[in-house]
């Protein structure tokens, strides 16, 4: 996330000038029936298998989450939302906000990830979001 600083106790947040919001939704189609799609959400393996690779994980509201980049470097995200067989969601430095929801569309099981982040690199970010769905949407295939 963006080096916002809070000016004492006032509830103003500076934002660096030409931070832009990079935020990419997609619905993926859930069609493997060997697992079930929130284990996706809720099993470590998995979820660094379409994210980062998972280091710990402490899975409730509140909990973290440390995952490891390509390099070795840890990423620390904060679990905002945990509903067991519905939600994920992540707040962390490297890519802001993170959203998945397994829910129905019609007749299908569908995967609904939104990520959402103010940067000063959006060329960047997306592209790191936009290899995140990809592999989601290879593990839900």
């Amino acid at each position: 996330m963006a080096g916002f600083k809070f000016v004492g106790s006032q509830d103003r947040i500076e934002i660096p000038e030409g931070s832009q919001v990079v935020e990419i939704s997609s619905l993926i189609p859930f069609t493997r029936i060997d697992i079930d799609p929130f284990d996706l959400l809720s099993q470590s393996e998995l979820i660094g298998s379409w994210l980062y690779p998972v280091k710990s994980a402490k899975l409730n509201q509140g909990g973290k989450i440390i995952f490891l980049t390509d390099n070795g470097e840890e990423i620390a995200a904060v679990c905002t939302s945990f509903i067991l067989g519905r939600e994920l969601s992540l707040v962390a430095d490297q890519f802001g906000t993170m959203n998945c929801v397994v829910a129905r569309e019609s007749a299908e099981v569908v995967m609904k990830v939104n990520f959402k982040i103010l940067t000063l690199l959006p060329a960047e970010k997306r592209a790191i979001f936009n290899d995140c769905i990809a592999r989601l949407s290879e593990v839900c295939a």
